[in-house]
């Protein structure tokens, strides 16, 4: 799109582009609340938003279809909260079969709901569970980001969403950095999230930003509505408690991943400073273990999560390259040799690049052979 003018032709254009987008998000919400009422199967209501996509003109996975699902569920929620309700189950089934039949990125989806859910974590504990659940599902799912411009937006609303760029100091983002931060983020944000539920604070250590801070943990009959009916729900007190030791779950089963030990090390590797708050929040909650009465059950949690976080520190990078990137990205996807050779396509190139510096430089000379096509398994 072209930017301003003198004839301010670029806010024309610019009210084009938000007319076309509105219209877009009509049509999916039409779609979503007709098939929603005929109690149709996900999949039918799969095909149908498919078809919105398709006459928008837009390529799959959709940045704009993960927006407005993602918007339309928190608005619910919104609402669904403020009457005491659990949130649109519905929705939720919907959002998991779009990212499963690769409507929406997991990546993007994840990132946003992370941005959304976790402030509100207290207020809408069924939705901060329901997301939870999606992120032990899919937080790995690192294939399929479709066209250049698909993917460009996809990292752009990332970024945007976790502020990875301003957090991290990473200007020009890739691919690569995106999976490695987004992951990194939402460990730091879960680990943060969850100390803050249990009254604990931590005042040495630089937090990633004020994005995940929650008000409405500490202050629970305040929220976006100022009700005050859901805190006193005696089921909804439950559910928050739970959550706490299932953030700690999901914790656990994410970073005892092939994939997190090398997600985990390239921020270790690159950021030490970064990996270092990581380590002081581990060692805050081994020394708070035994005076919390919160993390005495959890206590088997922790254990886990620290020893997973220390296999990240010692994991070594001694298997085939390809093998290794195999471990975080469908190759498949990549496979088109133009794609790799040309400047203009290359993406991802942080993680492979990082990985394969490490176990190709002598100390004396770069390789001849393109990385990527080493990595990719172009020049075996």
């Amino acid at each position: 799109m072209r930017r301003g003018g003198g004839d301010g032709g670029g806010e024309w254009e610019l009210g084009i582009a938000n007319d076309n987008k509105n219209e877009f998000e009509r049509r999916v919400v039409e779609t979503v609340k007709r098939w929603q009422h005929r109690k149709e199967p996900p999949l039918v209501w799969a095909m149908e938003v498919a078809k919105c996509v398709g006459s928008a003109g837009l390529g799959l996975p959709s940045a704009e279809l993960g927006h407005c699902l993602v918007s339309q569920l928190c608005l619910s929620n919104n609402n669904n909260s403020c009457q005491n309700h659990n949130p649109n189950p519905s929705l939720w089934k919907f959002l998991d079969q779009a990212i499963s039949s690769a409507l929406i990125s997991p990546l993007h989806v994840l990132a946003l709901l992370t941005s959304r859910v976790i402030p509100v974590r207290w207020t809408q504990p069924e939705a901060y569970r329901l997301y939870l659940e999606l992120l032990s599902r899919y937080a790995f799912s690192f294939d399929g980001f479709g066209t250049d411009s698909c993917r460009e937006k996809i990292i752009q609303d990332v970024d945007a969403a976790l502020q990875l760029s301003e957090t991290y100091g990473v200007q020009d983002l890739e691919l690569g950095h995106v999976l490695v931060l987004c992951f990194f983020s939402i460990v730091i944000c879960l680990i943060d999230s969850t100390l803050c539920d249990w009254g604990l604070q931590m005042t040495s250590v630089d937090r990633p930003s004020g994005l995940m801070k929650s008000d409405d943990s500490q202050n629970t009959d305040v929220d976006s509505k100022g009700n005050q009916a859901c805190t006193r729900n005696k089921n909804r007190e439950y559910i928050r408690k739970s959550n706490s030791f299932m953030a700690f779950e999901v914790l656990g089963k994410l970073t005892e991943n092939r994939k997190a030990m090398v997600l985990l090390r390239l921020v270790y590797l690159n950021m030490p400073e970064r990996f270092n708050g990581l380590l002081q929040r581990m060692r805050f909650l081994e020394t708070h273990k035994l005076s919390s009465p919160n993390l005495k059950p959890a206590y088997h949690l922790l254990v886990k999560l620290s020893a997973n976080i220390q296999k990240a520190v010692d994991f070594e990078y001694q298997l085939n390259k390809s093998l290794l990137i195999g471990m975080l990205i469908d190759i498949k996807s990549c496979k088109p040799a133009p794609c790799c050779n040309s400047e203009s396509g290359r993406f991802a190139s942080w993680v492979p690049f990082d990985i394969y510096m490490e176990n190709a430089m002598d100390g004396k000379q770069f390789p001849v052979t393109s990385a990527i096509d080493m990595l990719t398994g172009e020049s075996y």
